[in-house]
């Protein structure tokens, strides 16, 4: 009988058990949702069979079982496109394997697969958590596999010691294959069919629209400013930190929606804006940084007032009419991208034209006839863009309110918020603001975004969460072009300079998802952020750019030759350091436990002249060194009977009394 055929021992299939069940669990929540209930109805079968009520399935119905498993994948996904289908057929492969594993090659085969399962998890999730998983997921198949080569059973300290050492011996060859292998971009983000909803904003924002995410806390993206040459570094104000994501401008009477399709965009792949954006810098400050954007399943990218550049390697960046940066796809994954912009400029300042003066001066007809009136009676009374912009804003100051709780507004929302309700988000106040403009002859448009962020000083960086989401308006404005108005800062200033909690009445406080904010939590969820930002920024983040950085710090270049003789050198160093530490060991590491604790006690006698002659027993030369002292007669039998207790009864629960007899024993 080959090895690869021999029976596998009880304990080694429990192991094997355990090991496929912790590679498959995180996968099985992105499955069908009958994937998890027939693996759990297998592992029952599998453990009656491992106790011997049932038997092993016969042919027909292992070609049975498998053939309802292939109508049910081919029925949960239909025309077999993407990596889905790949990992659910994965997984079945290996549970259906788990019903008839019985010889050493069907474990193997499974704790094989079971490494590739531990890979797809990737696919998934790209988060430190995971990684720390995978590395666990490892560790336990390692365990597997020694455990199915052992001849007996060892405790459960010994196999994972064993497995540990194992893993850490591939760890220096790892760090070395990670920083030297060319960077192909991130090869696990794969889009994927069963993709989490979207979070953050859509293209359309109605009453209530923002207001829903300040129930969220999640990130929507991070922030890090980059210093200059100099080691100077440019940190914008709270009142400067307005996220520019999308414009709207197209209003049906009810909602706020992008007007353009994205096919009709002008797309522009180079890093640097288009020329026809008009766009100028009153002064040489700048603010330089990277942004990591969470997945939000839209094209559109955030970037601090209008960008000048935006770079990234991993998304493929273009920009839009409206002074807007996007990404060519979907964002579906996490992805890093560099922006340069200049809080100090002007926008089309010279003329407007007439299409987009028509479009962002065009209102629905018999809708808000009142919000209309009020801004035609301003333009009556003779009043300049901005005096008619300054009476909106005293209007709002005077005695309108910022809340969470707004009424529900009808058909004519604009006119119920200014002249019943009074108490709005800031979708109320930037979209009746945008209405009083465009029927005073004032070009407005609404923006969408972020603005704040909370400043994380353990990694120097700044969280926007999705409870910082915030919309404001635009106005075009003779001799200035477009310019930012944010009415709710007129009405809730806090709000700007503090953030959204701030800016609220204690009862409503308690609505805002703000993560802990203000309480001793804070520190423990902005460390535990921070690990995570430094993960995504130094490994997930390791990119082709960053690699040629370092290698070129470290080796003078990035020719082929130093790379390969850096990964010959330093991976045959550490390999040759670990088999020296084995050989310094000597005989040592293959010894049982109780023939190591039993060395000691040899050791302590050889200091006094007494060494086993060659075929003699432990007992044999316990009782001859009995004779020459017999004071120690008592401590060394009782030793000796305690080693063959432990060698021929299998008695390694022993092993510790063992140590501690020949540890206190007195050989005096």
């Amino acid at each position: 009988m080959s090895l690869q055929s021999a029976s596998v021992a009880r304990h080694a299939l429990v192991w094997s058990f355990v090991a496929q069940g912790v590679c498959i669990l995180p996968l099985l929540y992105f499955m069908p949702y009958w994937m998890p209930l027939m693996w759990l109805g297998v592992m029952l079968w599998r453990i009656q069979i491992y106790r011997g009520a049932w038997p092993f399935p016969v042919t027909k119905i292992k070609l049975s079982l498998a053939g309802v498993c292939v109508v049910a994948l081919l029925a949960s996904y239909p025309g077999i496109k993407g990596v889905e289908p790949l990992i659910a057929f994965l997984i079945v492969s290996i549970v259906l394997k788990v019903v008839e594993m019985r010889r050493r090659a069907d474990v193997l085969l499974v704790i094989f697969t079971g490494f590739f399962a531990v890979a797809a998890q990737f696919l998934f999730f790209q988060g430190m958590l995971i990684a720390i998983y995978s590395i666990f997921c490892c560790l336990v198949l390692l365990t597997a596999w020694i455990a199915i080569y052992g001849s007996r059973i060892l405790p459960f300290k010994q196999l994972l010691i064993a497995s540990s050492k194992a893993l850490a011996h591939s760890l220096p060859v790892m760090v070395v294959l990670f920083i030297v292998l060319p960077r192909f971009g991130s090869f696990w983000q794969v889009p994927l069919a069963n993709e989490a909803g979207s979070t953050g904003f859509s293209d359309s924002m109605g009453p209530g629209t923002l207001s829903e995410l300040t129930k969220s806390s999640s990130p929507a993206f991070r922030v890090n400013f980059i210093a200059d040459e100099n080691g100077n570094r440019i940190l914008p104000q709270p009142k400067e930190r307005y996220w520019r994501g999308l414009v709207l401008d197209d209003f049906d009477g009810r909602q706020w929606r992008y007007g353009r399709t994205w096919m009709m965009q002008h797309g522009y792949n180079s890093n640097a804006v288009p020329v026809n954006w008009e766009v100028e810098t009153r002064s040489d400050r700048r603010f330089e940084y990277e942004v990591l954007i969470e997945p939000h399943n839209q094209r559109w990218l955030f970037t601090l007032m209008a960008p000048e550049r935006v770079a990234s390697t991993s998304l493929k960046t273009q920009f839009a009419g409206d002074f807007l940066a996007f990404s060519r796809y979907p964002v579906t994954s996490r992805a890093k991208y560099s922006v340069i912009s200049a809080p100090d400029y002007t926008i089309a300042s010279e003329q407007l034209g007439m299409h987009d003066r028509s479009r962002n001066l065009r209102l629905p007809e018999d809708y808000n006839p009142l919000t209309v009136a009020l801004a035609e009676s301003w333009v009556e009374e003779g009043l300049l863009e901005n005096d008619i912009i300054e009476r909106a804003l005293q209007m709002f100051q005077s005695s309108f309110y910022y809340t969470l709780r707004p009424p529900v507004l009808g058909r004519h929302s604009s006119d119920e918020f200014l002249f019943e309700s009074k108490r709005g988000f800031c979708e109320h106040f930037a979209s009746s603001f945008t209405i009083l403009m465009r029927a005073a002859g004032i070009p407005a448009r609404v923006v969408v975004g972020y603005q704040g962020g909370e400043y994380n000083p353990l990694e120097d960086y700044f969280l926007i969460r999705q409870s910082d989401a915030h919309a404001w308006a635009e106005v075009w404005l003779t001799g200035q072009g477009w310019t930012r108005v944010d009415p709710t800062a007129a009405v809730a200033p806090s709000r700007i300079e503090d953030g959204l909690s701030a800016s609220l009445e204690e009862e409503e406080q308690s609505m805002v998802s703000s993560g802990f904010r203000g309480s001793w939590m804070s520190k423990v969820q902005m460390r535990i952020d921070a690990l995570s930002f430094s993960w995504h920024r130094w490994v997930l983040g390791y990119d082709a750019e960053r690699q040629k950085q370092l290698l070129k710090g470290m080796l003078g270049g990035t020719e082929f030759w130093r790379i390969a003789l850096f990964a010959l050198l330093s991976t045959g160093g550490m390999l040759f350091v670990i088999f020296l530490w084995l050989v310094l060991r000597n005989k040592r590491a293959h010894l049982s436990a109780e023939a190591r604790v039993y060395r000691v006690l040899l050791g302590k006698l050889a200091k006094r002249g007494f060494k086993p002659a060659q075929g003699e027993t432990p007992l044999q030369f316990a009782e001859r060194v009995a004779q020459a002292k017999p004071q120690w007669k008592s401590q060394l039998v009782l030793a000796v009977k305690l080693l063959n207790v432990i060698l021929y009864q299998g008695r390694t629960d022993e092993i510790p009394r063992l140590r501690r007899l020949i540890g206190q024993m007195s050989l005096d």
